[in-house]
């Protein structure tokens, strides 16, 4: 893992003409963060880094909490990083990155370059070209973003792919805030905002209207082999109420999604721009599975039904394709994991029978 990060950052030196130097980095979970930096750098950085999450205070907080409570700011809170600073293990790497985040089970790799604004996201175990589907949806989504002009969405440039070795592409650096930690007033807002870009999104992608296709069978299968009574009797109460909602022959929006929507995906910047990003799940597929995810789905749903004006009886409720859209999920996590059991699986479940 050392040589191929290496590796990669040498090839981004050669390409700004810069110099690949040794730096020591502290790590925690799957970040490294340069011990020069560490700890008060962390703190003044922090919201500018708005897909990294970088203080070590995780695991302290659980026990600190035992003490102070519950509060949005703990002691932790201040002091996760000085605590961290004494006990976290240094690593050597010959680079220019800031920040190496590592996600082994993914074989991710993300390296942020403060100094030339960028984001290198990468794969590092792959015989294919991982990264160039995520490359092209967001290059697509980035043009699309530029002509309908409600919100950005960050451009990407210089794809490389070294067979059998790794992949890579370079993303502009968004400086901002994750939507989840502003107010609940500018969250509204700006999730509006999105939705009114959506709808013009779904609209230049030609959104039509399809009937869902779930295999519900092969769904019980897997889960009475592997998932026990107690979650079979939930799931079959799930499949009865997807029955129900099939018997009235309705149909669920269609077209291109974002496939990711959550406020960790949306970012506003210092000028209130406001940065919708990770485009890597983004396909053809039912809305529904962004409708789940949106607050305001009821406003978005409207604007759709616009669309259809001579259809509208025919297009099932909010409520029911949301529903759809989290049985999609649960159908592909399920598929993803044939064998064993799998906590995303069981999270689908039971958010499933409590709707």
């Amino acid at each position: 893992m050392k040589h191929k990060i290496e590796e990669i950052d040498q090839i981004l030196c050669d390409k700004y003409n810069l110099v690949s130097k040794n730096y020591t980095y502290r790590r925690f979970g799957s970040n490294y963060v340069k011990s020069a930096i560490w700890p008060f750098g962390v703190y003044m950085n922090i919201k500018s880094h708005s897909e990294l999450s970088v203080i070590p205070s995780t695991y302290k907080r659980r026990w600190i909490n035992l003490l102070v409570g519950n509060q949005e700011y703990s002691l932790t809170d201040l002091s996760g990083p000085l605590l961290g600073w004494f006990f976290l293990r240094r690593y050597v790497f010959q680079v220019q990155a800031n920040f190496i985040f590592y996600k082994e089970q993914r074989a991710g790799l993300i390296l942020l370059y403060k100094d030339l604004d960028i984001v290198l996201k990468a794969n590092l175990v792959t015989d294919l070209d991982n990264v160039l589907i995520e490359y092209k949806q967001t290059k697509e989504a980035y043009n699309q973003a530029e002509v309908i002009g409600i919100l950005k969405v960050p451009n990407v440039f210089f794809h490389f792919y070294a067979p059998n070795k790794y992949s890579f592409f370079l993303q502009e650096r968004i400086k901002g805030t994750t939507l989840q930690r502003l107010p609940t007033e500018v969250i509204a807002k700006n999730i509006e905002k999105m939705c009114d870009f959506l709808f013009l999104f779904y609209q230049q992608n030609k959104v039509s209207l399809k009937s869902p296709e779930i295999d519900i069978e092969k769904m019980e299968n897997i889960i009475s082999l592997f998932y026990g009574k107690e979650i079979l009797f939930k799931f079959l109460s799930i499949k009865k109420h997807f029955h129900y909602i099939l018997k009235e022959e309705k149909k669920c929006f269609w077209g291109k999604i974002h496939g990711d929507i959550h406020t960790r995906n949306l970012i506003v910047d210092k000028h209130d721009n406001l940065w919708l990003i990770d485009w890597q799940a983004s396909k053809y597929d039912f809305i529904a599975v962004d409708f789940r995810k949106i607050r305001n789905n009821d406003y978005l749903f409207k604007k759709l039904l616009i669309l259809f004006p001579s259809q509208q009886t025919e297009i099932m409720n909010i409520i029911d394709q949301v529903f759809i859209g989290h049985l999609l999920r649960l159908e592909r996590s399920l598929f993803e994991h044939k064998r064993g059991i799998s906590k995303q699986v069981l999270g689908f479940i039971d958010l499933l029978y409590r709707l």
